[in-house]
């Protein structure tokens, strides 16, 4: 199994150097000059709310106070956005590029139509997420023990099964309830599927736990009720509840509630392996090209942001992991990526090619 950064606790060295990667922190780089992040999703998801959130502190924090710009490019289920950046935009270190599950995913599959290599990203600073499932009330579903009883009636939306979907198909299957299921593809971002749901086209939806805390509000009007929350991935392989849903059980604990026993096999191998990854896919990313000054810039201007205490009070508003900044452990959570065993790669890349043919283009 990779090695897991839930991104709950940094080192005790400090803030990162201004020379990290060879660069030199500056105040004339940025200065009058105005910094994009390009978003692989569409608005409204969690990607885009973590492009949001920080836009403000990049400009307070970084030297040269640039302005911000947030952009998006869900083409392709967010793959376009990913080639566009490796190959048609400057590294010129005024770019941001926000690698998310839309990019992450396709890449670790072998998906054809990617272009780029989430390996070569330089990490600013990484942003744990996590995923969960809720339900609509008129299913008749009311605890995770009704799911396969009722699992034939429900609808889901998803953006691609090779995309943030996977680590919601994964956990389906490990459920024992995704065939059952009928899925609808091609939604822009989490934040679509919720409004999905909301306008009544679905009646299951599956989201990170930073786009469900921004909808909570549908569990207190009685229109939603959360079925199974991911929670954070622990070094023995078991699953830590999330804190944003204390009271809801992970997908191992779901499992032995339904079939009275924990799960194994290989689909429960790869979730775990996902899950490390998705613990650390969202990240603030620079061009392998980018200059060194650029990247110890924005380095330098993000870590005295996160350790601002406004910034660590607005965050756990979104997520309860703390932000990854610290440079060993932006390296330890960029091998985290690429460490993935062959075997779970394999096993998911012949999944998806059985069961969703028309998604995966190799």
């Amino acid at each position: 199994m990779a090695l897991v950064i839930t991104g709950c606790a940094q080192d005790d060295g400090g803030g990162t150097s201004a020379e990290e990667g060879g660069g030199e922190a500056s105040s004339d780089f940025y200065d009058g000059e105005t910094v994009t992040i390009l978003v692989p999703a569409a608005p409204g998801g969690g990607a885009d709310a973590t492009a949001q959130f920080n836009s403000p502190y990049i400009n307070e924090f970084v030297p040269g106070n640039p302005d911000v710009q947030v952009e998006h490019d869900e083409s392709a289920g967010g793959i376009g956005g990913g080639n566009r950046y490796f190959n048609e935009m400057s590294p010129d270190g005024y770019t941001i590029f926000l690698s998310a599950f839309t990019t992450t995913m396709p890449w670790l599959v072998g998906e054809s139509a990617v272009q780029y290599d989430v390996a070569e990203l330089t990490p600013i600073a990484a942003f744990p997420y996590t995923g969960m499932f809720y339900v609509h009330p008129d299913t008749g579903i009311e605890t995770v023990e009704d799911l396969p009883e009722h699992a034939g009636e429900l609808v889901k939306g998803g953006v691609s099964p090779i995309s943030t979907d996977l680590m919601f198909v994964l956990a389906l299957e490990v459920l024992g309830v995704r065939e059952d299921m009928q899925e609808i593809w091609g939604y822009g971002g989490t934040g679509d599927t919720v409004l999905a749901f909301q306008q009544g086209e679905t009646n299951f939806d599956a989201t990170t736990n930073v786009v469900w805390n921004q909808n909570q509000q549908m569990e207190e009007k009685g229109e939603a009720i959360p079925l199974v929350a991911f929670g954070f991935l622990q070094e023995d392989g078991t699953f830590e509840r999330d804190p944003l849903l204390p009271d809801t059980p992970t997908v191992d604990e779901a499992h032995e509630m339904i079939y009275g026993e924990p799960p194994s096999g290989p689909a429960w191998e790869a979730f775990q392996d996902v899950m490390a990854v998705i613990h650390v896919a969202h990240s603030m990313t620079m061009h392998p090209d980018a200059p060194p000054d650029a990247v110890a810039t924005l380095r330098s201007g993000l870590s005295d942001a996160i350790e601002n205490s406004d910034y660590v009070e607005g965050w756990q508003e979104l997520s309860p992991a703390e932000p990854i900044y610290e440079p060993e452990a932006l390296d330890q959570a960029q091998q985290t990526v690429q460490d993935i065993p062959d075997e779970s790669v394999e096993w998911i890349q012949n999944f998806v090619q059985e069961n969703y043919p028309d998604e995966f283009t190799q």
